[in-house]
């Protein structure tokens, strides 16, 4: 009985594929593979170039050295890719849910520096000092952002205000990362 009559050897083989295809999103020496569980001649390069790469060695055939590699360097690539953790801002450290005009904390900060980064789409916002303040300047700002954006304008940052206000920054970030 040889290996590939095994009932392991395709869910091994596709781990193998897998390790490969993550390793080579963040290293472009690597060649992509599709895990399709066949150790076909395409694994069996990007496993040699693989070794050859991370070991000082290749001849495309998966040893325990070679699995001990892949698995460290998957991780490291999987961890390399993960997106970053998101905060939650709204939740019971805020009266209510919301910011309003007096209001002191690092959410106001986070608010100011978003809506700094929007000032040339909207001009109430230039020049907006980053503090952790909701003084009168700041609420004119918001009461513009949310006319603009069509939700109520009532001057205060709600759940619905920081959406908005969240997917115009990520989207100017976006067009400025792409300049």
């Amino acid at each position: 009985m040889d290996n590939r009559e095994r009932p392991t050897y395709p869910q091994a083989v596709r781990d193998i594929q897998t390790f490969l295809y993550t390793i080579s999103q963040v290293d472009p020496l690597i060649p992509r593979v599709n895990p399709d569980g066949i150790y076909g001649p395409e694994t069996a390069d990007s496993v040699r170039i693989f070794q050859e790469t991370y070991l000082g060695f290749g001849d495309g055939r998966v040893d325990f050295a070679t699995w001990q590699a892949l698995v460290a360097h998957y991780r490291t690539a999987r961890t390399a890719l993960k997106e970053p953790e998101r905060i939650a801002p709204f939740t019971v450290f805020l009266k209510d849910g919301r910011l309003v005009l007096g209001d002191r904390s690092d959410v106001v900060m986070m608010v100011r520096i978003m809506l700094a980064s929007l000032g040339q789409e909207y001009a109430e916002a230039e020049g907006l000092p980053i503090t952790d303040l909701f003084d009168a300047k700041l609420e004119e700002v918001i009461l513009s952002f949310q006319y603009v954006n069509g939700l109520e304008p009532d001057g205060i940052v709600d759940r619905n205000t920081w959406d908005r206000l969240a997917i115009a920054y990520n989207k100017s970030l976006r067009i400025e990362s792409s300049k």
